[in-house]
């Protein structure tokens, strides 16, 4: 969603929209933590081209050329309100250490510390081998969201929500979920050239924080202004997975990461 509509070109006014909401997000009381992919589209946007590479090492290698326009895009919209990034590259093999996970986690603590500063987390692209990768930033942000015991976890993406069809072939927006495991059955994909998450790898991201009593929601990221409102629960065009408990977060053992296979 951080692209524009031809799903390559990063949208510049989205981060400015995204920047909004965090400091209001920020005025309201609220610690702010982002993980955001996007990093291999500003690397090809850097070059005007426009599908995904081929080849492993070209991804990477667009990932490290792309990883500070990314930032940089961050840093210049967040600083109109006088906020700071930190960013922290994250492999699989990072949040599967019990040991890594702990300085992951005083990390991100000592960052929320600063009032200031927001936390900008993504996969490192430029090293994570590909057997070891995770199916995409969704499934980053669940394993986050557990591992620092937050209460709520926003995914956003290019659509409402969760579309249900209809007999006559039209859809409608589920705005509560109950059942996860029903909820994947009426999944329909819908990926981008650049992007690599789809609403199937985004159930299994919420399955997962929700079994770490973290609410869950899917929105349009498009309508990222709205996300203070969606977020104080008056704004209801998107869909909400609520947990059966709230989180007992455990600071002397981080929870386990969600296995890749």
């Amino acid at each position: 969603m951080l692209t524009g509509d031809n799903r390559v070109v990063l949208d510049e006014p989205a981060f400015l929209e995204i920047a909004r909401a965090v400091a209001q997000l920020k005025s309201f009381g609220y610690k702010v933590i982002l993980v955001s992919s996007g990093a291999v589209g500003a690397g090809l946007t850097e070059f005007g081209l426009k599908e995904r590479p081929d080849t492993v090492a070209k991804t990477q290698a667009f990932a490290a050329i792309g990883q500070s326009k990314l930032l940089s895009l961050y840093r210049k919209h967040l600083s109109v309100w006088d906020l700071h990034v930190g960013q922290i590259l994250l492999t699989y093999s990072d949040l599967k250490s019990e040991k890594r996970r702990e300085r992951v986690l005083r990390t991100l603590d000592a960052m929320l510390d600063i009032d200031e500063v927001i936390p900008i987390i993504n996969e490192n692209d430029t090293v994570a081998p590909e057997h070891e990768k995770f199916d995409g930033n969704d499934i980053v942000a669940a394993n986050i969201a557990a591992l620092c015991g937050a209460r709520q976890l926003l995914m956003l993406t290019t659509v409402d929500g969760l579309l249900a069809r209809n007999a006559d072939g039209t859809q409608k927006l589920v705005r509560e979920v109950v059942d996860v495991e029903e909820a994947m059955a009426m999944v329909e994909e819908s990926k981008g050239a650049i992007s690599v998450g789809g609403m199937q790898s985004k159930l299994e991201a919420v399955e997962f924080a929700l079994k770490h009593g973290v609410e869950t929601f899917i929105a349009n990221g498009k309508y990222a202004s709205q996300i203070p409102a969606l977020i104080d629960g008056e704004y209801k065009k998107r869909t909400r997975f609520k947990p059966d408990f709230e989180p007992e977060f455990n600071d002397s053992k981080p929870p386990e990461i969600k296995p890749l296979y």
